[in-house]
């Protein structure tokens, strides 16, 4: 029985020295601290297994698009001008600009504005008369007419105007008569002007309505009287005698 009990004891000790003997390593060089045979560290995980979420910070931009990905509500600012017309394409009061006063005029028209009629000529005038349309002249005065002496007789829809002394009006620009007409007048028809002497001169009313009508004047920039405007010459130009006299 002694014999047995001692074999018994013989037996689990070597059971329990061999289970905590270690073998011999099966790596024939030396293991590294991540347990890899001949390794270099390189393969531990240093924490915890896991890297960030499996992309780096900012693996994607701010919203998957840059600041600004879009420009500004999709048009740049002001991407359409103000209004969609241009400041100035008419004047104030919303019609193109015209005329303002007697010098406006092409060479050799007149043009009645209210009641007051412009004139810019290249001859000295001795008289003048025309039609008033669609209005009748309950009177005319004043102007370069009247500042020269003439008569200025108005007998319905027309007006004639003479000097009784022989004056007459410069060449020149400005207003030649202010009228005061009933209706509602559309212009000036039936016009016949003529120079001191008698003669009778071309003068026509300046329409404003078309805006590419042809300007009339001397297209000569050696003549004295050059109108750099004209746009079709009317044969109107004059030159400087020896005297220096302008048509003399």
């Amino acid at each position: 029985m002694r014999i047995f009990i001692l074999l018994l004891i013989l037996f689990l000790g070597c059971e329990s020295s061999s289970s905590s003997v270690v073998g011999p390593s099966d790596c024939d060089g030396i293991e590294d601290s991540c347990g890899v045979c001949n390794g270099d560290n390189s393969t531990c995980d240093t924490d915890g297994g896991e890297d960030d979420g499996g992309a780096d910070d900012g693996g994607a931009d701010d919203g998957g698009a840059d600041d600004g990905g879009s420009d500004d509500g999709g048009a740049d600012d002001g991407g359409s001008d103000d209004g969609g017309e241009t400041d100035g394409g008419e004047t104030d009061d919303g019609e193109t600009g015209g005329v303002s006063g007697g010098c406006d005029l092409p060479i050799n028209t007149i043009y009645l504005d209210g009641g007051h009629v412009l004139y810019n000529v290249n001859f000295i005038i001795g008289g003048f008369q025309w039609t008033v349309d669609d209005a009748t002249v309950d009177s005319s005065a004043g102007g370069d007419a009247e500042t020269a002496g003439f008569t200025v007789q108005a007998n319905g829809s027309m007006v004639i105007a003479f000097s009784f002394t022989g004056g007459s009006i410069p060449q020149g620009c400005g207003t030649l008569t202010e009228m005061v007409l009933s209706g509602d007048v559309t212009g000036l028809s039936g016009i016949v002007f003529s120079t001191s002497s008698g003669e009778a001169v071309d003068v026509t009313y300046y329409d404003d309505s078309n805006d590419n009508q042809d300007i009339l004047g001397c297209t000569d920039s050696t003549a004295c009287n050059f109108n750099s405007e004209a746009t079709v010459d009317d044969n109107s130009c004059q030159y400087n005698d020896c005297e220096g006299v302008c048509g003399g």
